[in-house]
């Protein structure tokens, strides 16, 4: 090969690595490799999860995205009440609740390629407001309420996808999910008298012919609904209403399904009652959360990963296309949120951090039950949540990449005698004082037991100093 031909071959070869270089295609959105083989591939999103900053979203999506959620059912678009004493109705729509954090999530699911659904006809049901009751056209009835409320969300949710200024990238809209919940066997029969099935009828019309997306629907199932009640309320909602995506709860976190057997049949009844129409889908939302008498359900405390993977089993034996869980955020979610978590009633002990570590332990059982690895792994922080109004950040969240833990320590952390280990300040309680002490110096070096931080007295204050904070926080 002569002079010239080798000066060619450099010439394009130089070429080719700056094209390689500085001519990358663009990318608008995110793409992380994610656990791809795990079951679990969409997640409710409810109004208590409230944080402070576009970034603090972001990382929460990431690490759904990690763990291979690739939707969203956003339940931060409203609510109508009616007050039983007086019959009056008050309601919010998108528009006035929670409309920053809702900004933030649609921007955060679209950057993290999320399929959105928007929740709407959400009620706060109760006693006095039989919503299947009344006239269509009549605001002064349930039902007609329950649709111009349901109406005015539409238009206010679809004002603020037109919004360029407050959501600059159009998401990938799935559909909208009908919040109302309601017993299969209620759906079973078609009552003049409880006419159910009219309003669910009239209102996914109203939702399909506003927006022209899929209307999902998540009904809840109980132990005594056998496979031909089951089947037949299916066959009423795909075939006498506008639903196009029926998604039961399998209801063996709250335990009104008490055994996975009734499960399997109640999925089983799905997925026959599906095959007979076309262009309809049937998916599963597998309740993660621990049933009465296991744990104290109202709280959503994680359930076990042996129970979780006999329910996804009774879910996928019968081939359900989708598996939605209630919920990711609190069951198997590891950053933490940043601001008024813990003023939310029923959540208000969410957010602790012996909650923190039951979350990250179900989340590390279900990624090894399912042969997935994460980027979040064992290096990651976990949690400390403060039990008044305002959750804590981890140390980790003000670095621009997760430090690297030290050698490995030995196995019993230096304390001093005479107080509480992880007391920082010592004034007899381990607390925020003593996580803001942490996160102080962390990343800080020096000789052993420098500072008081440096609970393991290695000479580094870091992911290990910070975990037995965790562990002892609050006592």
């Amino acid at each position: 090969m002569n002079f010239r031909n080798l000066l060619t071959i450099g010439i394009i070869s130089v070429l080719i690595a700056v094209g390689i270089i500085f001519i990358k295609p663009k990318s608008s959105s995110i793409n992380l490799v994610g656990g791809s083989t795990l079951p679990l591939s969409g997640t409710f999103i409810v109004p208590d999860l409230f944080y402070s900053s576009a970034s603090d979203y972001d990382r929460l999506l990431e690490e759904m995205q990690d763990a291979g959620i690739n939707l969203v059912i956003l339940s931060l678009t409203g609510q109508l009440r009616k007050n039983c004493t007086t019959g009056q109705f008050s309601e919010d729509k998108s528009s006035d609740r929670l409309n920053t954090h809702l900004i933030n999530l649609i921007n955060s699911a679209t950057k993290y390629q999320m399929e959105i659904f928007f929740e709407v006809g959400n009620i706060e049901k109760s006693s006095c407001f039989p919503y299947y009751q009344g006239k269509a056209n009549d605001e002064s009835t349930d039902k007609g309420r329950i649709l111009a409320f349901t109406t005015r969300n539409l238009d206010a949710i679809q004002a603020l996808l037109n919004n360029r200024s407050l959501i600059p990238t159009p998401p990938k809209i799935g559909g909208y999910y009908l919040q109302i919940e309601e017993d299969t066997r209620r759906l079973a029969f078609d009552n003049p008298e409880y006419p159910y099935l009219l309003f669910f009828k009239e209102i996914s019309a109203l939702i399909k012919s506003k927006t022209g997306q899929k209307v999902l629907f998540s009904p809840w199932q109980g132990e005594e609904a056998n496979y031909d009640t089951s089947k037949q309320a299916f066959d009423n909602l795909y075939s006498k209403t506008s639903i196009d995506i029926i998604s039961p709860q399998d209801s063996l976190g709250t335990g009104l399904t008490k055994t996975i057997t009734a499960s399997s049949t109640h999925f089983q009844a799905l997925s026959d009652s599906v095959a007979k129409f076309p262009g309809k889908l049937a998916w599963a939302n597998i309740e993660t959360f621990g049933r009465p008498g296991e744990q104290n359900f109202t709280n959503y405390n994680p359930a076990d990963i042996a129970r979780i993977k006999q329910q996804i089993d009774a879910a996928s034996k019968p081939n359900i296309s989708k598996k939605i869980s209630w919920m990711y955020t609190h069951t198997m979610m590891i950053n933490p949120a940043s601001d008024n978590m813990a003023s939310k009633n029923q959540y208000a002990t969410m957010y602790t951090p012996a909650k923190a570590t039951a979350r990250r332990t179900l989340r590390d059982a279900y990624f090894t039950a399912y042969n997935a690895t994460s980027k979040f792994n064992l290096a990651s922080p976990l949690i400390v949540a403060s039990p008044a109004s305002s959750p804590l950040s981890s140390p980790a969240a003000t670095q621009t990449s997760t430090p690297k833990p030290s050698p490995t320590p030995s196995a019993t952390p230096a304390s001093p005698s005479n107080h509480k280990l992880a007391d920082l300040d010592r004034d007899g309680i381990v607390g925020l004082s003593d996580y803001n002490l942490l996160r102080r110096d962390f990343t800080k070096t020096g000789s052993p037991g420098f500072s008081p931080a440096d609970l393991q007295a290695d000479g580094s204050i870091n992911l290990f100093d910070y975990n037995v904070l965790v562990q002892n926080y609050g006592k």
